[in-house]
């Protein structure tokens, strides 16, 4: 008989059919999911509301699925037992522990396994071997893995599961606390409910409580379930406003008759009321667009909710500041940048000196003249001594050469005239003792005691000359160093101007981004708008005075909400802004840099040395 029940079950037609005048066709309903699943998809593209869109897709998927029916019950009223006999396979262990139960979903497919659903949106799939890390195991491992988890998923081979999906969700009690729940994310999904209670105690305050709650949304088949072979139902007129109807079974002898293969058993057992309730609610395919409807507008209230506090919460809020800001500092702006530029081109512009500054010197000279004209090299005492240095040893070198010039002069106009008088060159012929040698001689004597003094200028100029050559190299690294130093620092004030303006650039356009990114949130935000307007209202015969209004309302909420983040950025792009050029290294390509190279000879200054003492012959 069981068999023959769930063959019934299993040949349950899909078609929609007519329900009054009102009732639309599949097609329709094809139509109005696939809506559904483009706002879904557009949502899915922002993480910011990550909860609403997955919501969204459980009524699609639940839309799609069969008809779902939620098993309801408080621990210890043979729910497990129960699931376990309706799917005639031992799924489920009987817990322990309150904080080893977790809400369940099971469907049919070929492959079976388990998927768990956690809180943050991800899925991980197991064998079905490891549906006891979900249900029954108490161990620290099992115990982590259930850490956010919002539901599993249990896909297994049973015939039942071809034309309903179950629930399963246990009524959760925290100790000392007269109250209950369901997870309303079960609730909402569920298109029938079926409560089991125990018919050997008295329904508890809390439950009575809950199924008053949740009648509000569907009434409840009500199971009482005999947890003994021997009890007796318990009437409790109190119920009866929030079910529609009564069933009494007994699981723990239906599941005994499957252990056993008995038949009369399980008749006694009365679970075949259970299937039959099952296929009557499965078969009832009227109350789908209802229920379609009235979770969607249930949901448009969600997102509403998710919509008007967006432009509140991060990071629409500081992106939308941040751009607006920049739009409205632009003119004060542009009066930095300029100021800016003209800095940079200050910089760019010494930077190019200091560059070459060492290209055309390979002399001494022009050495001095450099640390002379160069502010750079005032800073460093070294420099000082060095060029003072250098300036002695040139000054000598011309004072040298010009006495060496006029002993030259003189010498020459000494000789002419003696040419004059003698007819030969006054080197020609050592004075003798004659009278007109006499002028000659005291001239002669200037000139040796002019040429004594060149001697010694000669001498002090080569030991200055040699204290220079020594102490080039060190100077030559110091100066080039130095040049190097400050070639540096222009480079980093370069670098620092742009710096701040490419962080500035990429603060905009990474707000602009984040903007961009509520895109589908908008393009959703008018689907929604249309869906709820086009189906919703036109299908308010499913819905309350009181629900309609409530969608009226929520529409308009959505419509109000603005997002004109779009306004703002293309008031920027209106801008035509340039991107913040890369000039610090277009400069350093540019302006290659000239070290400072200068060898001995370029030190030395060319001198004649001192002309020969004249010897007197005064015989």
């Amino acid at each position: 008989m069981v068999d023959k029940d769930l063959q019934n079950v299993s040949k349950l037609k899909v078609n929609l059919p007519t329900h009054g005048v009102s009732q639309k066709p599949l097609d329709d309903i094809h139509q109005f999911i696939g809506k559904i699943k483009k706002i879904h998809l557009l949502l899915t593209q922002n993480t910011y509301i990550k909860d609403t869109a997955k919501a969204l897709g459980y009524i699609i998927d639940d839309a799609v699925q069969n008809p779902t029916i939620l098993f309801v019950g408080m621990r210890g009223t043979g729910k497990t037992t129960l699931l376990n006999t309706l799917l005639k396979r031992p799924i489920l262990s009987h817990l322990k522990e309150a904080h080893l139960a977790v809400s369940s979903i099971f469907r049919y497919a070929e492959k079976e396994e388990v998927r768990a659903h956690f809180y943050d949106g991800q899925v991980a799939s197991f064998g079905i071997e490891h549906v006891g890390l979900f249900t029954s195991i108490d161990t620290s491992g099992a115990n982590i893995l259930r850490e956010g988890l919002d539901f599993i998923e249990i896909f297994i081979q049973n015939p039942l599961l071809k034309t309903v999906t179950i629930m399963d969700a246990t009524l959760v009690q925290f100790k000392g606390n007269r109250t209950a729940y369901i997870k309303e994310s079960f609730l909402q999904r569920a298109e029938d409910i079926f409560w089991i209670v125990n018919a050997n105690r008295e329904i508890q305050k809390v439950e009575l409580n809950l199924m008053k709650k949740s009648s509000n949304h569907i009434k409840p088949l009500f199971i009482s379930n005999f947890m003994s072979s021997t009890g007796s139902v318990l009437e409790d007129q109190q119920i009866e406003h929030y079910i529609r109807k009564r069933v009494s079974v007994s699981a723990l002898q239906a599941n005994q008759a499957l252990a056993h293969n008995d038949k009369e058993q399980w008749q006694q057992s009365n679970i075949d009321m259970i299937y039959k309730e099952i296929e009557q609610s499965a078969s009832d395919r009227s109350k789908r667009i209802p229920f379609i409807i009235q979770r969607l507008a249930h949901w448009l209230k969600r997102f509403r909710a998710e919509l008007e506090i967006i432009e509140e919460r991060e990071p629409y809020n500081s992106s939308l500041k941040t751009l607006i800001s920049f739009i409205e500092e632009f003119n004060e702006l542009k009066d930095t940048q300029y100021e800016e530029n003209q800095f940079v081109a200050e910089m760019i512009s010494e930077y190019e000196k200091l560059s070459c500054l060492f290209k055309e010197i390979h002399t001494l000279y022009q050495l001095v003249q450099a640390l002379k004209q160069q502010d750079l090299f005032k800073e460093d005492s070294i420099f000082g001594k060095f060029e003072e240095l250098a300036e002695h040893y040139l000054e000598e070198v011309r004072d040298y050469r010009k006495m060496r010039y006029q002993y030259t002069v003189q010498f020459d106009m000494l000789d002419q005239k003696y040419k004059r008088i003698n007819g030969r060159s006054i080197l020609s012929f050592l004075f003798g003792k004659r009278e007109e040698d006499l002028y000659f001689i005291n001239q002669a004597k200037e000139l040796n005691e002019t040429q004594q003094l060149l001697e010694q200028k000669y001498k002090s100029v080569l030991r200055q000359e040699e204290l220079l050559i020594g102490l080039v190299p060190k100077i030559l690294i110091q100066l080039n160093q130095t040049v190097r130093n400050k070639l540096e620092e222009i480079l980093k004030s370069i670098s620092a101007v742009e710096y701040e303006r490419l962080a500035a650039h990429t603060k905009i356009q990474q707000a602009i981004k984040k903007l961009n990114t509520f895109d589908d949130i908008v393009e959703a935000k008018q689907l929604v708008i249309m869906l709820a307007k086009e189906e919703l209202l036109n299908n308010s015969m499913w819905m309350t005075i009181e629900e309609r209004d409530r969608v009226v309302e929520d529409i308009k909420a959505i419509e109000s909400v603005r997002l004109d983040y779009s306004i703002f950025i293309q008031e920027y792009e209106n801008l035509k802004l340039k991107e913040p050029s890369q000039v610090q290294s277009l400069v350093v390509v540019k302006n290659p840099y000239y070290a400072l190279s200068l060898k001995d000879g370029d030190i030395r200054m060319p001198l004649e040395p001192p002309p020969p003492f004249l010897e007197l012959n005064t015989d």
